[in-house]
């Protein structure tokens, strides 16, 4: 009877011994997910091309103007609202503007389009496009209307990304009106 419990004891011991050690030592390795495809980008401007810049007069056709007279018409203006860098990460988007001044939007893709959400929070404006793998354009329009009746004056000066026309700002029948209009196309280049 001892021999049986003595090897009971040993076919236990090996047994034990066996199981505990496994291939692995009982470490269950977890799943390795693919690589998530993110659309993270962190761009800086590379060059900037004046696609329009005309006056529009109450008394006479469009003029377009020179590309040297832009600081006449809107000052600093223009380059203190463009943007020296994008970053875009998940679903926001950082536009940091001359003097670390920043603007974050919540956004989205959509293809290559990246839109951006209006301030009313139910839509979506877009803002620019990826041209390829490490190139974006952004576009933006200046705009300055100045309209003189006789008892008032009134100003009007702004800018949006990509506003395709101005038609919406001129009024039909004003008179006595000057209107600037000024659109560029930014390249960004993609630096991560």
């Amino acid at each position: 009877m001892k021999s049986n419990i003595k090897y009971f004891s040993i076919y236990a011991m090996v047994f034990l011994l066996l199981a505990a050690c496994k291939k692995e030592n009982g470490v269950v390795k977890p799943p390795v997910d693919p690589p998530i495809e993110t659309n993270d980008l962190k761009l800086k401007l590379d060059s900037k091309k004046v696609l329009d810049f005309q006056k529009i007069t109450s008394s006479s056709a469009a003029s377009s103007l020179e590309e040297s007279e832009i600081k006449k018409y809107f000052e600093d203006r223009v380059d203190l609202s463009i943007p020296k860098e994008i970053i875009v990460e998940k679903d926001s988007t950082i536009l940091i503007k001359q003097y670390g001044i920043t603007e974050r939007y919540k956004s989205k893709w959509e293809k290559d389009d990246l839109y951006l959400q209006d301030s009313d929070e139910s839509s979506w404006k877009l803002i620019g496009a990826k041209k390829n793998k490490t190139d974006f354009v952004l576009s933006m329009s200046f705009y300055s209307k100045k309209s003189v009746t006789q008892s008032s004056q009134n100003f009007l000066i702004g800018q949006e990304y990509n506003l395709k026309s101005y038609d919406h700002l001129l009024s039909k029948n004003a008179e006595n009106t000057d209107f600037i209009w000024l659109k560029i196309d930014l390249l960004y280049n993609n630096t991560k």
